[in-house]
């Protein structure tokens, strides 16, 4: 019963009526009261109490006040000890306020009769002394139990008895009002924590889902940058051969006009891509692309402008995977990669780079492998996940390889970096085998 009792209180309460705050004004009220009834003629003879009783009442809750608060006890104890300390001051001050009703007439008797029957209701609201932990009720019982010993006349007892009656009545009564005001209160303070959060948790995610839209974004503008790099390529190529530069054939040619065209489809591609991630389509649905037709093309489109490199395509066919956006997805993931083989750290690149396709049986993930002989990745970043705008390269956005992460991520995949036993890198992209 004590434990579920103190487990109702509010910590700061029995601080608060223990201040010296609340110790005085209970003071003053009693003082004032009896100094009433002592010096105020007529007072004095209808309520015929005896002040000097009374004032000799006030030592010992006053002494047990002075115990607590100047050895610091009441800053010391825990919930569990501050509610005893409540328990012994109340019913001290309960006694004195009882043995006043004894003590005094019956026009006296009424007068502390309403002290008794207000202090008691105070204490059951403040402590939430209710019937089902009704143990701050020996307070008012033991405080009638004196009162009822001092009284010498039926009236008294008749008052006394009343007043206890009551006061019990009134302390369980307002006790469960003030119990259930305290939790109606808790529960809406944690109903308002409770939004708070959630409207602080929606709040980052939309950061959060902005900050990811806004990166991808970034992400499309680095790759229509490599095509528009792409584009001045070639044109400039195209403009050497039709000037006579280069001595070259009319296929030479048509090979750089189909080049251009490819890299205008990429952008072109990009950017419905991004109108359909601005709509919120692009993670709608995994189209099937075919790996080999779009693993030549994306080799095709940087060994344009890396004739020193020497590349190995080797992916069946008839392989299929699902990707996210499709195979524009597909050509970003691998041209990104294929290009950052063959620019290595910016400082030295690759001289080969292979591609390969990896199917295990029936396993439900493909693996494309693209390894090269350039200088590795740094040892930081071969096992922590792609940083954006994080580059060694001078001239490098740092999106090229978080963008191909990011990606493979949406589409169900994972992309793993490794550096070769040789010094060169390697990157494993798993995709949901179609």
């Amino acid at each position: 019963m004590y434990a579920r009792w103190v487990s109702n209180q509010d910590p700061a309460t029995p601080r608060v009526a223990y201040s010296a705050t609340a110790v005085a004004l209970c003071l003053l009220v009693i003082v004032c009261t009896l100094g009433a009834c002592r010096w105020i003629p007529g007072l004095a003879a209808t309520l015929r109490v005896d002040t000097t009783a009374g004032a000799l009442l006030c030592l010992p809750w006053l002494g047990w006040y002075g115990v607590m608060r100047l050895r610091g006890v009441h800053q010391q104890l825990d919930l569990h000890g501050m509610m005893w300390m409540v328990l012994v001051g109340n019913t001290l001050v309960l006694v004195q306020v009882g043995a006043l009703m004894g003590l005094s007439a019956l026009a006296g008797a009424l007068l502390f009769a309403l002290f008794y029957l207000n202090a008691s209701s105070l204490f059951g609201y403040l402590y939430r002394i209710t019937p089902a932990e009704p143990l701050g009720v020996l307070s008012p019982v033991l405080a009638a139990g004196v009162a009822w010993a001092l009284a010498t006349t039926p009236e008294q007892v008749a008052v006394i008895s009343a007043a206890a009656l009551s006061g019990v009545g009134s302390m369980l009564f307002l006790g469960r009002i003030g119990l259930e005001h305290q939790r109606a209160v808790t529960g809406r303070a944690a109903a308002m924590a409770a939004l708070h959060a959630q409207v602080m948790h929606d709040r980052s995610t939309q950061l959060d889902r902005t900050r990811e839209l806004l990166t991808a974004e970034l992400g499309r503008g680095h790759d229509v940058n490599n095509q528009l790099g792409a584009l001045d390529f070639n044109l400039v190529a195209l403009r050497d051969h039709l000037s006579g530069k280069t001595g070259g054939t009319p296929a030479d040619a048509v090979a750089i006009l189909d080049d251009l065209a490819e890299s205008v489809q990429r952008v072109q591609r990009l950017n419905q891509e991004s109108r359909g991630a601005a709509r919120g389509h692009l993670t709608a649905t995994n189209p099937v692309v075919a790996v080999g037709k779009v693993a030549e093309g994306a080799v095709r489109n940087v060994a344009r402008r890396h004739h020193g490199v020497r590349f190995d395509v080797q992916v069946p066919a008839e392989l299929r995977v699902q990707v996210v956006g499709g195979e524009t997805t597909l050509d970003r993931i691998l041209f990104n990669l294929v290009q950052n083989a063959c620019q290595g750290d910016g400082r030295r690149g690759a001289t080969e780079v292979n591609v390969r396709a990896r199917l295990d049986g029936s396993a439900p993930m493909v693996e494309l492998e693209i390894e090269d002989n350039g200088p590795g990745f740094p040892p930081a970043l071969v096992a922590a996940p792609a940083q954006g705008f994080h580059t060694t390269k001078k001239d490098g956005s740092g999106l090229g390889l978080y963008t191909c992460e990011r990606l493979t991520w949406a589409s169900g995949g994972q992309l793993l970096r490794r550096n070769t036993p040789g010094g060169g890198a390697r990157v494993v992209v798993t995709l949901p085998r179609a």
